[in-house]
């Protein structure tokens, strides 16, 4: 099958015509594998028999293959029918194309309908008006027509249309968009949403008035899928409509499905919201969207979490005064929420809350709730809060971050969880810009080094990998009296783990260090480690050796 292309080449154009591209007929009962090959072959031969003048008679060839059942097949002659689509004049071969395009329609093969509703887009673009009106007329067939998938796929290839056709013509495919939003399976109206959006951008704002009919009715639909879709998508329909049509239309809608009985649209409307509310004045949000937001505190437990994750970004968008008066009971309500994963979705935008209540009033509110998140059980919470630290120590100041905070840091440093003490080790290399490496070597750094002695296994590995992460940070007053002096000392750790890391500490620090006397002693605890009863001690302190001469 591969050397059609060369037989046909030999052929020459005539009998490539006539006695090649029949044959090939022959094979359509052929494997499946052969029938791909073969509908990848065919555009091949656009050449061999004579170009685009004569490329129309491969197209009866994908005809047939386009019917058959394997869809694998099916798929790689719609990709061969495109290609010669787009190389021949559709024009001059309008009468042959509309034949085929109707004998495809009329077809009792499912995969024939299937392909024809990817194949009239491309054959719409430029034949005669006309012939345009026959295609949108078969397209209409495939739109009505008995079988779901049919219908889905045309749905699906209704955008294509869209700035192909004349425009007299525009009406027509209006009355398809209109079909396909009132489609039986919710499937075909969903596509019929996107579909939507793409006319109300093709047509412009001036234009869109008679489209409003099939938004409304997508946005009143049965099924709360399509609904959800709506609200989705709302931001993106407001880009395209009027600001009169936002405020009479969609600011409504907004509002209806932050009320829907189903809690998936409610869902999907909290997390668009501020999106969309962007695109509103600070009145239209007061009015119509603040007071339906109070139901939602006592939702369900995914519709308060998304909620809670976008609340404080309303804020600015409604003013200080207004938040206070509005959104700030919100807030509060949210954390005094039983669920603690509903509190600290509050907490992913601290700095949208300081700017709008201030340091004083905020530190007052957050609280209670944060110091009882950090004892909480789960790991995600906890390292969620304390990633909230570096940005309330700059805002609320090092004596109040002393007094509430510098205790939980303490804490969590040697946590049960690996990630949340990673997480502490982070937040402390973010508090040096804040509040200087000085206080950190004394309120934490010289604390933490404190602990390469005891008897938790957990709490000198945190230090070694805590000396590992920050000793580039810290000074050179700092490093050579306490953390070379306490490197040292693990070096002899009864844990090779311990050790081992040990080893990559010196490797990593190595090179910072100035003081000559602080390098002898480190490459003197090295030498003792490549002596090591552990063969990985042994093997990495061996490689720091060659690095550290």
């Amino acid at each position: 099958m591969r050397n059609i292309p060369i037989i046909g080449n030999a052929l020459g154009f005539d009998r490539c015509r006539n006695e090649l591209v029949p044959y090939l007929n022959e094979f359509l009962d052929d494997d499946e594998e052969v029938l791909i090959s073969m509908a990848e072959v065919v555009p091949k031969l656009f050449d061999s028999v004579g170009g685009k003048n004569y490329a129309y008679i491969l197209l009866e060839v994908l005809e047939k293959l386009c019917s058959i059942e394997d869809i694998s097949v099916c798929t790689a002659s719609i990709s061969s029918f495109k290609t010669i689509l787009s190389s021949i004049d559709c024009l001059k071969h309008e009468a042959l194309l509309l034949d085929q395009t109707n004998r495809m329609n009329s077809s009792e093969w499912l995969n024939s309908k299937l392909a024809l509703c990817s194949l009239l887009p491309i054959i719409v673009k430029d034949i005669s008006t006309e012939g345009q009106s026959i295609v949108l007329d078969t397209f209409r067939s495939l739109v009505t027509n008995s079988n779901p998938q049919v219908r889905k796929q045309a749905a699906e290839n209704f955008k294509f249309f869209i700035g192909k056709v004349n425009p007299r013509h525009e009406n027509n495919l209006q009355d398809l968009l209109g079909l396909i939003g009132v489609d039986k399976e919710d499937s075909v109206r969903l596509i019929g949403v996107e579909d939507l959006l793409s006319q109300f951008s093709a047509v412009g704002i001036r234009n869109n008035s008679s489209l409003m009919p099939v938004f409304r009715m997508l946005m009143d639909d049965k099924s709360w899928r399509v609904r959800y879709l709506v609200a989705e998508k709302l931001p993106e329909f407001a880009v395209v409509m009027a600001p009169e049509q936002r405020s009479a239309v969609l600011v409504s809608a907004m509002a209806k499905f932050l009320q829907d009985n189903e809690p998936e649209v409610r869902t999907g409307a909290c997390r668009k919201m501020v999106d969309f509310c962007k695109l509103l004045s600070a009145d239209e949000i007061l009015t119509h969207i603040v007071p339906v937001l109070s139901p939602l505190i006592t939702d369900v437990e995914y519709v308060k979490a998304t909620l809670s994750s976008n609340i404080i970004k309303l804020m600015p968008l409604i003013g200080k005064a207004q938040s206070t008066q509005h959104l700030l009971p919100l807030v509060l309500e949210i954390l005094r929420d039983n669920s603690p994963d509903i509190k600290v979705c509050i907490f992913s935008d601290l700095e949208g809350i300081f700017s709008v209540v201030g340091s004083e009033s905020l530190s007052q509110i957050i609280m209670p709730s944060l110091e009882e998140l950090s004892d909480d059980k789960q790991w995600r919470v906890k390292l969620k809060i304390v990633q909230c630290f570096p940005l309330l120590g700059k805002q609320l100041g090092l004596d109040f971050f002393e007094e509430h905070f510098l205790p939980i840091i303490k804490k969590l440093a040697f946590d049960s969880v690996y990630s949340v003490r990673d997480g502490v080790t982070q937040v402390v290399k973010d508090l040096i810009p804040i509040f200087g490496v000085k206080w950190v070597e004394n309120s934490i750094a010289k604390e933490m080094c404190e602990k390469s002695t005891d008897d938790q296994y957990s709490k000198r590995l945190t230090l070694i990998l805590f000396i590992k992460s920050l000793s580039n940070l810290l000074s050179t007053e700092f490093l050579l009296n306490t953390i070379i002096p306490c490197i040292n000392d693990m070096a002899s750790d009864r844990v090779a783990n311990i050790r081992l890391n040990v080893v990559k500490t010196i490797k990593d620090i190595f090179s910072s260090i100035k003081d000559p006397q602080a390098k002898d002693s480190l490459k003197i605890s090295l030498r003792l480690l490549n002596k090591d009863e552990d063969t990985d001690v042994r093997f990495y302190a061996e490689q720091a050796l060659r690095v550290c001469g």
